[in-house]
């Protein structure tokens, strides 16, 4: 018990750590910036924030949220990133198998990192969409055990099964996502989707194979449909011109929490699922 509490603990600790770099990931990669130097500082008035100011967490709190210098107002999305990076971290450890609960670590924070970016700037760069879906493959190819592949066959015959299941989940995912792209673009008569959403799927389908992938896509809209069509009708009965209620909406952020979702909390039930599907 106590072990388990213990192991917990720094699986926390570790992910709440990573959650501070990966905000520093977030704000510097778009700015074409060192995410290694110089330290983290404040973007108002330019001092460095000492070290037990850069608790994460914690330290955003003991700082009551400004600057300890000129009080600026740090965002309170830095603890929650840092936060849900820690839960996110111990749910993978809790519910997969060791390699595979880091591989989800390792997955977590790209999809975190492309999230916000996207949500902040309308982009995802490509080291996080093209980058990710060939460290998708390479791991599918090290590691057959992420896409099910277990048992007496030999590691390289495993390990190029896995590779196919990781190209088939990146491409049929992309294409799927491509083709609503130009469904949607002909009815709407505006483009609907960006290239750097299909680029995500690859890199979705690499990691999840094309039932995640599947899942990521219509998980992905069935969530964003929820949250937002509330939200944009709101916004249009409150605005009177038709211009000033237009939204862009990033459609990445909602892709990445599909294939969380999928690679975390339920593979095990999808798979299942299109298992009795093909039954029938």
């Amino acid at each position: 018990m106590y072990s388990f509490i213990i192991v917990n603990v720094f699986v926390f600790v570790v992910g709440a750590c990573i959650g501070s770099f990966l905000n520093v990931c977030i704000y510097r990669v778009p700015n074409g910036e060192s995410i290694l130097w110089p330290g983290s500082k404040c973007l108002m008035c330019g001092s460095k924030i000492r070290w037990y100011d850069n608790i994460p967490i914690f330290g955003w709190f003991m700082l009551g949220g400004r600057c300890r210098d000129c009080k600026a107002c740090f965002s309170f999305r830095y603890p929650l990133i840092e936060l849900g990076t820690a839960v996110l971290f111990v749910s993978s450890w809790y519910f997969l198998e060791p390699v595979q609960a880091i591989i989800g670590m390792l997955f977590i924070g790209l999809l975190i990192v492309a999230s916000f970016i996207d949500l902040d700037h309308l982009i995802i760069p490509d080291c996080f969409t093209v980058g990710g879906f060939v460290l998708g493959c390479i791991i599918a190819m090290m590691v057959p055990a992420l896409h099910g592949y277990v048992g007496p066959e030999p590691y390289v015959m495993r390990g190029f099964g896995s590779l196919i299941s990781a190209l088939n989940g990146a491409f049929l995912g992309s294409g799927l996502l491509l083709w609503v792209a130009l469904i949607a673009d002909m009815v709407l008569k505006e483009e609907s989707m960006g290239v750097a959403d299909i680029k995500l799927m690859g890199c979705i389908g690499a990691f999840c194979g094309w039932k995640g992938a599947v899942f990521a896509l219509c998980g992905g809209a069935f969530l964003g449909s929820l949250i937002l069509v509330p939200l944009m009708l709101m916004k249009k009965l409150k605005s009177r011109n038709a211009e000033s209620s237009h939204m862009v909406v990033p459609f990445g952020p909602w892709l990445s929490l599909g294939a969380i979702i999928y690679f975390v909390f339920a593979r095990d039930l999808v798979d299942a699922y299109f298992k009795i599907v093909d039954v029938f």
